[in-house]
């Protein structure tokens, strides 16, 4: 197959490329010629910019193409001169486009699905607000292209979208995960906003290139939207600890401040690019299914990532302010109450060896302020059974290998959970890590499209109960709900999720 790659220089390009070559396609590439890539010698490089139609007209002139594959499309004109230059020439168009067409849709919960695309959108922030604003534009501009293909579709135009979430790759041009193992490497404090953090859903920039070759391969509809995305759901603390794992040069301390402080001081985004409040999350179910996609694993794709700046010898964009990093750490870490937690914790979904651990857990802090009921038996000798088998979910906190914290989400129906047998160890206690798990548990609550998440507990446990308010839980009339299956419970609390 003769492909036309336009754009092809940065993140994603010249994988692309070697990608289509290893699979005997013949490609031409057509870009500006603003960033220097070295293609191999089978490809025919063209330049020329793909917003002024007359050149790109005059550069395609003559030549015979089977398929597009469009890396640098960003608006509804450009997309409209695409149809009308490739109608009737091609049998295949694939647009890489975006999560953020979700992210200026009103009311969604995250992960997006790909139905979630239709429906209505959020005013448009002020233009004074800069940052808000260019991300608004941004997904704004690519539904507008979106919908030029849709609506090509309809009459034929062979359109199939990819819609992507940050990608993360040895070539990412923003630089994010080499200014997160420099900051690693040099030992330093990190700076991340001290609220809760956006989940985590990226992808892998080789299962992009997958996902390209596999709709290149099949028949597809016209204008079937495919939204390429990674299996895992990762908080930001998370997956810092992962990435540290496969740094062995390298030291995590966390130092949480607020976003206004970090923002005042223009340390954002570089001092942390995975706080970004306009980074969406996706599913990847009809990609899986009608794609046949196999996402790398997290681990598998930061271990070559990590790999791959081991002899890397130059600071990302970003690295430059470092020096005003690591003293406003610094100076936030001088308070004993804002000192940040250094342990090797990590928190991660339940495995049947758990079992023992999130027993031995819960045990000890019921037996030490009440008594083992009925219930927590039944609960705690089969969390498999009792947990997982009814739609919920349970996590684990570990500190190297060592289970030391666990909370569980007990499915009450399709779109509410109640947070239960919540437990750090008693040695691990005043760490932060119940505030950790909690963090992830509601993280976790939202990938599953909850919308109201629901506890039980007692007055005397002072410390937990204030760790709830402190994180959005608000107090029931115990008159106004259902009776309590333990005979311990006297508080009831829930938190909305929007």
């Amino acid at each position: 197959m003769r492909v036309l790659v336009i754009g092809g220089t940065r993140n994603l390009g010249p994988s692309i490329v070697q990608t289509l070559l290893s699979h005997d396609h013949a490609v031409v590439v057509f870009h500006r010629g603003v960033t220097q890539t070295e293609f191999p010698r089978a490809v025919e490089v063209l330049h020329g910019d793909r917003s002024d139609l007359p050149r790109l007209e005059r550069a395609v002139k003559g030549r015979d193409f089977e398929a597009v594959v469009d890396t640098t499309l960003y608006n509804g004109r450009d997309a409209a001169a695409a149809v009308n230059l490739f109608r009737g020439r091609i049998s295949r168009y694939i647009f890489l486009s975006t999560g953020q067409v979700y992210l200026v849709r009103r009311g969604l919960t995250r992960p997006f699905c790909e139905d979630d695309y239709s429906g209505p959108l959020i005013s448009e922030p002020p233009p004074d607000h800069q940052f808000d604003h260019e991300n608004w534009q941004y997904g704004i501009d690519k539904r507008a292209a979106e919908d030029v293909f849709h609506l090509a579709a309809e009459r034929g135009f062979p359109i199939t979208v990819l819609r992507l979430p940050m990608v993360n790759s040895e070539r990412d041009h923003f630089h994010r995960i080499q200014g997160y193992l420099w900051r690693l490497r040099d030992g330093g404090p990190l700076l991340i906003p001290d609220r809760e953090q956006l989940p985590l859903r990226h992808v892998y920039g080789e299962d992009v290139v997958a996902a390209i070759l596999t709709c290149l391969d099949r028949a597809l509809p016209a204008g079937r939207a495919f939204n390429i995305s990674q299996d895992e759901t990762l908080g930001l603390r998370e997956f810092l600890q992962l990435l540290a794992t496969h740094e062995s040069h390298g030291r995590l301390t966390l130092a949480p401040t607020s976003r206004q402080e970090l923002e005042t001081a223009g340390l954002l985004p570089d001092c942390s690019p995975f706080s970004d409040p306009w980074m969406s999350s996706l599913t990847n179910e009809r990609s899986r299914s009608e794609l046949g996609i196999t996402y790398t694993p997290v681990s598998v794709y930061l271990a070559r990532i990590v790999e791959h700046f081991r002899t890397c010898n130059f600071d990302p964009p970003g690295y430059l302010q470092r020096t005003r990093e690591i003293e406003l750490a610094r100076q936030k870490m001088r308070s004993p109450s804002e000192a940040p937690y250094t342990g090797n914790l990590l928190i991660r979904p339940f495995d049947a060896a758990d079992a023992i651990a999130f027993k031995t857990l819960n045990e000890e802090w019921i037996k030490t302020y009440f008594k083992l009921e009925a219930k927590d038996e039944a609960t705690l000798s089969d969390p498999q059974r009792s947990v997982i088998e009814r739609g919920g979910r349970i996590l684990i906190a570990t500190i190297d290998g060592d289970s030391v914290g666990c909370c569980a989400l007990l499915r009450i129906s399709e779109d509410e959970f109640e947070v239960a047998k919540m437990a750090v160890a008693s040695g691990r206690q005043g760490r932060g890590i119940g505030r950790r798990l909690l963090h992830a548990a509601i993280e976790e609550a939202r990938c599953l499209r909850a919308r109201r998440l629901y506890l039980e507990t007692n007055h005397v446990l002072k410390p937990a109960i204030q760790l709830y308010e402190s994180l959005g839980f608000r107090h029931l009339d115990p008159t106004q709900v259902s009776p309590s299956p333990y005979d311990r419970v006297d508080v009831y609390m829930e938190l909305e999720l929007d």
